[in-house]
Parts: C-alpha cells; structure tokens; sequence
C-alpha cells in the first residue's frame, strides 16, 4: 500500500478529517469525513468524530459496525444538529478485498490500468450523527494489484472561481484521467493544481482534502 493525503482548511481550522491506519497486520482501515459547517464548531465535531474513530475501529473489522458505532455516539451527545458526511473501508493488504461503508459521502474514484476513471457506486446511506439507531449498508469489492483509490470532499468539485462555476466531478475525472498511472502524491498535487487553476484566485469557501491509495503488487 502506498497513500497520500492532503487537507487545506477554508479558515484558520477545518471541519474536514481523513485518517489512516493498521488494524491488525493485514487489514488497513483509512477513512475521510466532512462536518457540517465551518470554524471551530465543525473543527470540535471533526475532531470528536476521529477520536471515536480510532477507540472503536481497533476492536472492529466491518466498516458498517464501525460507522453504526459512531452514528450512536454522536448522536446521543449533538445539541447542535451537526453531522458528518463519511467515507470508511478496510483493505486486506494482503488479498485486496476491501469492505466499506459511504454515509452520504462523494463517491470515491477507482482507477485501473487500461481504464478510465470511475465512480464508486452511489449509496443512500445518511451521514452520520443525525439518527441514533440508523443501519448502514456495507458494500465490498477486489482491489487489484496498481489499482488506485482516490477520495475527496465536496471542496473539491464544488470549488468556485468569479463566475461562480463549479470545478465539477466531469473536470476532476478528466484530471485524474490524465494522471491515473502516476503515484498517489503525484495524482493529488495534480488535483489540487487544476482545482488553483479554476479557482482563479477566488476566495476559497470550504476545505479541500483529498486522499489517493495504491494497491501494489506483493513483493515476497
């Protein structure tokens, strides 16, 4: 596994969050969420979200026990009606099969050789926080051997530049068209770039976060 991750706040803190690590010695858990909101109210709600986060995921390996798990706790403590938009999975390092969990969140984008970039299928799961005892939809699929996983917030495709146009899910696909062979970091500078370049210099009105993952071949 390879994985790169930025996180550019709109003010001085973020309610945006990713996250990233080992459960065990085979299964990697990563994740990425986007609160409500914006300043330190959603910097204090992301900031809860994650600390629940690596509590709960070390004792779990199904993404839809984890974000049940999270929904509750949130839930049971949200005076402000907060919530999260959230994106987990767990990869198996070692056979690429990848169980995971999308509470309202942008659907990924998987990227295989020979193939052009395409979104993870749309769920209709709601974002955590906002109903104690909501059930979640786990999906799974293989990642196969240089396939990349690329995840973002909704800063990214809903950046504006003066004319107030949208940066889009079309001109994020065609971007990572032209860069879906490259290493992650390299697919996530690219995309922040062409996003400067829209933008125009235009005030920056949400987060920008993005995380990209590569599935490498085993090596013995």
């Amino acid at each position: 596994i390879d994985l790169y991750a930025m996180l550019e706040p709109a003010k001085e803190v973020g309610g945006d969050l990713y996250d990233f690590f080992l459960i065990d010695p085979k299964h990697l858990c990563f994740a990425i969420g986007d609160v409500s909101g914006k300043g330190v109210p959603a910097s204090l709600f992301m900031a809860v979200t994650r600390t629940l986060l690596r509590s709960v995921a070390p004792n779990q390996q199904s993404p839809a026990k984890i974000v049940e798990s999270l929904n509750c706790s949130l839930s049971q403590t949200n005076e402000s009606s907060m919530f999260v938009t959230f994106f987990l999975g767990i990869i198996n390092v070692e056979t690429g099969h990848m169980k995971y969990v999308n509470a309202g969140h942008n659907p990924p984008v998987i990227l295989r050789e020979g193939k052009d970039p395409t979104l993870f299928e749309v769920t209709k799961d709601l974002p955590i926080g906002l109903f104690e005892e909501h059930s979640y939809e786990e999906k799974e699929m293989f990642i196969k051997a240089n396939d990349r996983i690329f995840l973002y917030t909704d800063g990214i495709t809903e950046a504006e530049n003066w004319d107030l146009t949208l940066y889009s899910e079309e001109r994020l696909l065609k971007c990572l068209t032209s860069v879906k062979n490259s290493e992650p970091i390299e697919i996530v500078m690219s995309v922040a770039q062409d996003v400067v370049v829209h933008v125009n210099d235009y005030i920056q009105s949400d987060d920008l976060t993005m995380m990209c993952i590569i599935f490498k071949e085993r090596t013995q």
